[in-house]
């Protein structure tokens, strides 16, 4: 995550990692509502990462259930050997993360899958 984001920055965009960003005060509250305020939000989905989220209090279930009800711009990163579980598997309001397009992790074409992430950023040629 830190290495994409470094790597996003340096490209000229507007970043916001939680464990970076947020200052003192109540963390789910900043969280949320950051996520609510930005255009766009990169998820990294790593083997089983979803398991997890049949739990209503789940982080990640949370980050991407206010993503969608937000209508941000997600794009999902996938690392090597993620796949997505059923779709009767997943809660009903994360079900709709399997519809956009993801991105697959290489570390050894980094900057090739960073051109995607970008293309998959870019919205009627501005950067936000």
């Amino acid at each position: 995550a830190r290495l994409i984001r470094t790597e996003l920055a340096l490209r000229g965009f507007d970043v916001f990692l939680d464990v970076e960003t947020l200052g003192p005060g109540h963390y789910d509250d900043a969280l949320l509502k950051n996520i609510e305020r930005r255009k766009h939000f990169i998820v990294i989905l790593a083997p089983g990462s979803l398991d997890s989220c049949l739990d209503p209090t789940d982080w990640l279930r949370r980050e991407v259930s206010q993503a969608l009800a937000s209508r941000r711009n997600i794009v999902p990163v996938l690392m090597p050997g993620f796949s997505f579980p059923e779709s009767n598997s997943i809660p009903e309001d994360i079900r709709g993360l399997r519809r956009y397009h993801g991105v697959g992790y290489s570390h050894e074409f980094f900057e090739a899958m960073m051109d995607r992430i970008v293309k998959y950023l870019k919205r009627e040629g501005k950067q936000e």
